[in-house]
């Protein structure tokens, strides 16, 4: 809901999606042929968060693949220790978003 409150942050959250908590690990790619392992935890059809602690890049594009889907290029939009929060080059559609919610849901 865009505007809504954190409660525990008293921040305001202005995501334009709703972010679904996922468990996944994933490889992501950067310029330079850098592969990085990640653990995916949430994401929305506009971007998602992850953790990392092999030298992701922030200032460089990032290239995942998720299942069933092609390469996604990604920005990091901002960062802390090790977690990233990543908005995708192209929104999801919402039907592919939930396919997609399915898949990694089951991998568990």
């Amino acid at each position: 809901m865009l505007g809504q409150q954190n409660v525990q942050t008293g921040y305001e959250d202005c995501r334009a999606s709703v972010r679904e908590d996922v468990d996944a690990e994933i490889l992501l790619h950067q310029s330079g042929g850098k592969i990085h392992r990640a653990q995916l935890v949430n994401l929305s059809s506009t971007g998602f968060k992850m953790t990392s602690l092999s030298g992701v890049d922030p200032s460089k594009p990032v290239f995942i693949r998720l299942p069933g889907l092609p390469i996604l290029a990604a920005n990091v939009r901002w960062e802390g220790f090790s977690d990233f929060g990543c908005e995708f080059a192209r929104p999801l559609e919402a039907h592919v978003m939930e396919v997609l919610l399915k898949k990694l849901r089951n991998q568990r």
